[in-house]
């Protein structure tokens, strides 16, 4: 009998358990229906899901990074090829020449790769500046012939994070009392709390959060640990809109309501530039129409440096004008404002501060005036390199930073254009400037300077004013048929350097003279003195090894550039095998294939019927009992 029951316990093993779980294989295709089907397998499968969930976060990452660095490196060749490599052609080429027009001709072109250089370095990819940092969205390189610095600078911008003034002995202590109020603004919403009860400092943190969850407010507080104690934190998401109108309470606050922003205390908050009730105003002059245009700012409420800025930029644009405020920064990190012009013949003519803090009252100077006759290229963007997790270990830059290089490229080329013009055109320039109707000449005074065999002097009958003296010269010059100008450089809408040059490379203007009625040499108190350029080969020269240090270390970025892309091209190809293999593991773990599973009913059908063929043989019992 023993034989017959144990026939019996495998039948019923094969009809309620194994073809049950085949029949179902076959209805679903799915081989683990629940996890005690095959612990060992259900957690290897569970394991491979998320590692296929992780290489689709990884591809899309790749996605998402991969062709903007490509459009970068592009980008960076063409500099490389159409910039650098045709300026240090053009500096060998202008190193031996000797006609006064081909001299003029590569300083053109010179001059054109400097604004090729502005359109490669302002390149977008979907919208979007490719070498803006993070700052994608505002174009990142801008071309300035006239900058005004405020003379203050500030320690901060956007005071993003604030920190409370008095401290707390832990988490659980008082932080507001009954009736006590704590309140803050980020940009136009705000966040009120009223305590109805004691509110512990862990009460008002969580309470925070859940308001700004609630209502989409960008503001995150904490409790941080100081060497004083606890004090709340609250910081905003968006770094244009600080936490702003701030009332912390009683215990939190004190009656000066003081807060600790950046590691500065202060009430001022944030940052005053531009108090309320004060007013900034700045002139504009172009120098080749002669219209003037005032702009004026008044602060209707305390105004940061950022908040002047903006105002600046609005103006500006209401105008029309081609200018910009922008905020830079010193070398020992503090911002101040700076105003330029992209327009050569707009100029910065005046600027007062009634009051505000951009220009202390006590100074003799307002804003320092500074102004590149050959322009200047500024960086509006930020240095921070985005990165970004392509595999379980290996980050990649998502964006590329070449701010530092591009600057270096555009002095190496500004140098270069000057020294072929030198070439072209030996010149001497006045160490200071003046303005026109200054007197540079008393009367009696004598102005002298030799051109080439020739000396040409000039006798001050009378005061002369700058302009007087410029005109004389010209005038002279024409006279004995020598080329050579006299000619004004201006330094500010109302300022000038005296610029005397040839107009033939092979002769200089040299020994400027300038004496007074009695023979007293006064040539260097005359603006400064001269600077001469009677000989451009060093210059070139110079200009060549520059070109040299700066394609080696922009060849690095490139480098830097092109091995995340080779990393990236190896990770997709690892990730796609990878992803084809647990994907193929996961497959027969946990799915069945149909042929497989009706072979296999197939054959424990078989073995039933026979087990119940040799039952009916053995036993006296009628199958129906074995079936029940």
């Amino acid at each position: 009998m023993s034989r017959i029951g144990d026939l019996y316990q495998q039948n019923k093993i094969i009809r309620d358990t194994i073809l049950a779980k085949k029949r179902m294989e076959a209805i679903t295709l799915k081989k683990l229906q629940k996890p005690s089907d095959n612990p060992f397998d259900a957690a290897r499968v569970v394991i491979n899901h998320d590692i296929l969930k992780n290489i689709d976060q990884y591809k899309k990452n790749i996605k998402f990074v991969k062709p903007p660095l490509e459009f970068a490196s592009h980008v960076m060749d063409d500099i490389f090829e159409n910039i650098l490599s045709r300026a240090r052609y053009n500096a060998i080429r202008a190193d031996g020449i000797r006609m006064n027009s081909e001299a003029h001709a590569i300083a053109t072109e010179v001059h054109l790769l400097k604004k090729k250089l502005l359109d490669y370095v302002n390149s977008t990819f979907y919208g979007s500046y490719v070498f803006a940092g993070t700052k994608v969205y505002d174009q990142p390189f801008t071309f300035t012939y006239s900058e005004l610095k405020s003379y203050n600078s500030f320690g901060n911008i956007y005071n993003t994070e604030v920190l409370s003034h008095n401290a707390l002995s832990g988490t659980d202590s008082i932080a507001l009392q009954t009736g006590d109020v704590l309140t803050f603004s980020i940009g136009d919403k705000n966040i009120y709390i009223k305590a109805l009860k004691d509110m512990t400092l862990e009460d008002v943190v969580n309470r925070i959060n859940t308001i700004a969850a609630q209502e989409n407010i960008p503001a995150v507080a904490t409790a941080v640990k100081t060497e004083d104690g606890y004090k709340l934190f609250i910081r905003s998401g968006i770094p244009s809109l600080p936490p702003s109108q701030i009332e912390f309470g009683s215990i939190l606050g004190n009656p000066q309501k003081e807060y600790t922003v950046n590691g500065e205390t202060r009430s001022d908050y944030p940052q005053l530039a531009l108090p309320e009730g004060k007013k900034i105003t700045v002139k504009l002059k172009n120098i080749k129409t002669g219209d003037t245009y005032t702009i004026s700012i008044t602060a209707e409420k305390d105004m940061g440096l950022a908040d002047v800025k903006s105002a600046l930029d609005n103006a500006f644009k209401e105008k029309g004008l081609n200018a910009d405020a922008i905020i830079r920064k010193t070398s020992d990190g503090r911002n101040y404002l700076s105003l330029i012009t992209g327009d050569p013949d707009l100029r910065f003519a005046d600027i007062s501060d009634e009051g505000g803090k951009l220009v202390p009252q006590d100074a003799d100077k307002s804003f320092l005036i500074v102004h590149n006759s050959s322009g200047k290229i500024v960086y509006r963007g930020d240095y921070t390199e985005r990165e970004i997790l392509i595999d379980d270990k290996r980050t990649v830059k998502a964006n590329v930073v070449i701010a530092d290089e591009v600057a270096k490229i555009w002095d190496m080329l500004s140098t270069l254009e000057a020294a072929i013009i030198s070439k072209a055109e030996p010149f001497a320039v006045t160490k200071s400037s003046a303005e026109l109707d200054d007197v540079v000449l008393n009367a009696g005074d004598k102005f002298s300077f030799q051109f080439d065999d020739n000396t040409i002097e000039i006798k001050a009958d009378s005061d002369m004013t700058l302009e007087d003296l410029v005109t004389e010269i010209n005038k002279r010059l024409t006279e004995m048929g020598l080329e050579a100008k006299a000619e004004l450089q201006p330094l500010t809408a109302s300022k000038f350097y005296l610029k005397l040059s040839s107009k033939n490379p092979e002769k200089a203007v040299s020994n400027i003279k300038v004496e007074d009625s009695a023979g007293n040499d006064k040539t260097d108190s005359f603006m400064g003195g001269f600077s001469y350029t009677t000989s451009s080969s060093d210059f070139i020269s110079y200009a060549i090894r520059q070109i040299d240090e700066i394609m080696q270390s922009f060849n690095r970025v490139r480098e830097r550039t092109g091995a995340d892309l080779e990393f990236i091209e190896y990770t997709e190809d690892k990730l796609a095998e990878k992803e084809v293999n647990i994907s193929e593991e996961t497959d027969k773990l946990e799915n069945a294939k149909l042929e497989e599973t009706l072979a296999q009913m197939s054959r424990y059908e078989a073995i039933y019927q026979m087990n119940l063929l040799l039952l009916s043989k053995r036993s006296k019992l009628s199958l129906l009992d074995f079936m029940r």
